[in-house]
């Protein structure tokens, strides 16, 4: 793995659905994933649990140094929503600017957005609004 990296690892979600956790490898021994206690900087070890650690490639990516400023951007950040704001939107996020979770998809097709409470829905539009103007520094 190399700084900047978009690493996860399997696990079980109460023992019974799989799933895998995602976070952004800093180089340094440390990792910045989103948990539900919030976006938070952890040793390495403490984030893989003992579990291997896995790569996600990308034909199409940030910088190493881009994808580190956009983890750091957002440490301390406690938005986490499982459907709309998970580990791997998160990570996906910062390696190419747009917060998509393979894992929720199916859920999503299920879930109508338009059934959210207003405010709910308020906040989500304003964490992409956010999410959209940091891309646009970058591009700029």
């Amino acid at each position: 793995m190399a700084r900047g990296d978009h690493i996860y690892r399997y696990d079980d979600y109460f023992t019974v659905i799989p799933y895998t956790h995602h976070g952004i490898d800093c180089g340094d021994g440390t990792v910045i994933h989103y948990t539900e206690e919030g976006v938070l900087r952890v040793a390495l070890h403490e984030f893989s649990q003992g579990e291997e650690i896995h790569k996600r490639h990308y034909e199409h990516s940030y910088s190493p140094d881009i994808v580190i400023w956009l983890a750091e951007s957002r440490l301390g950040e406690r938005e986490y929503h499982l459907v709309f704001n998970n580990c791997e939107h998160f990570a996906n996020w910062c390696k190419t600017g747009r917060g998509e979770s393979e894992q929720v998809k199916p859920i999503l097709d299920i879930i109508d957005i338009f059934r959210m409470e207003k405010k709910e829905r308020q906040s989500y539009e304003q964490r992409m609004k956010k999410q959209e103007e940091l891309i646009k520094k970058i591009k700029s």
